[in-house]
Formats: structure tokens, C-alpha cells, sequence
């Protein structure tokens, strides 16, 4: 500052200083907490999808193959989890004239993975027939059945 007097008399205002600028944050090798919570949270939900996934239902083709179709005049299907309740969860029922039923009965089921018994009841022109098979739903979307 100078000790000279301004040319009109008043004293001069002081000169302001000047702000300090503000120093850069030093940056840290290591990961911020929110990078961890990021990181927890991925981990979390990928967990939880390997989880739930599996156990959502996912529509299925199931191929029942009959052994001498031409007898065949009614199908019927119930699907039962195999550690369940014994409740049937889905279920069918095909009826056809004697000599039309198919070789292949194509049906779409719509269940989570796991173990099912599959109770099938085939009525032919001389009697009926009372089948059970199980089965694994896995990661299939095609299953082939056979029933003789």
C-alpha cells in the first residue's frame, strides 16, 4: 500500500485482497464409499436374481408321445410339484374321435423349475390307462414325454 495522500484529499479506499482460490480435493487411489454402495448393491442383485429366477415360471412345449394313437379317445394331464402338497398346478384335457388322436400331443405349460409328477390318464376304446412319469423342469423350453 502507498502512504501517498489522493489528489483530492479523501483517503483511498484499501485495495481488497485478493480470494484465495480454492484447492482441487486431492484425489484418492482408493474407491469413494458410494463406489462400494454401487458395488454392494450389483453384487446384491445379481445374487438375488441367481435366486428368484430360476423360480419364476417360464412357458414350457411338453411333446406327449402315445404308443398306438388310433385307440386313443381322450387325454388327460395333471401336473403336480413331486415335494408338494399333491395339488395339481396346471392341467389338460384332449378328447377325440375313435382312430383321430394324434401320435405327438403338443401342450404348453407354464411352471418354474423343479421336479413334477405328471399324471396322465389316456382313455382308449378298450379300457383306460393310468400313467405317472416325472419329470425335471431345468433350463429346457422343449420336453419330449413318452407314454406307452
Amino acid at each position: 500500500m502507498s502512504d501517498q495522500a489522493p489528489v483530492d484529499g479523501a483517503p483511498s479506499p484499501p485495495e481488497p485482497e485478493p480470494e484465495p482460490e480454492p484447492s482441487p480435493k486431492p484425489r484418492s487411489s482408493r474407491p469413494t464409499r458410494s463406489s462400494f454402495a454401487r458395488l454392494a448393491l450389483l453384487v446384491g442383485a445379481l445374487g438375488a436374481a441367481t435366486l428368484i429366477l430360476p423360480r419364476l415360471p417360464r412357458e414350457r412345449q411338453v411333446d406327449f408321445r402315445f404308443e398306438d394313437p388310433a385307440s386313443i379317445i381322450g387325454v388327460e394331464l395333471a401336473w403336480t410339484r413331486e415335494n408338494g402338497d399333491g395339488e395339481a398346478v396346471q392341467g389338460g384335457s384332449w378328447h377325440f374321435a375313435p382312430g383321430q388322436a394324434p401320435r405327438s400331443l403338443t401342450t404348453t405349460v407354464h411352471l418354474p423349475n423343479g421336479h413334477y409328477a405328471v399324471d396322465v390318464t389316456v382313455e382308449r376304446t378298450g379300457g383306460r390307462d393310468d400313467l405317472r412319469r416325472v419329470i425335471e423342469l431345468a433350463d429346457t423350453d422343449h420336453v419330449t414325454i413318452p407314454l406307452r
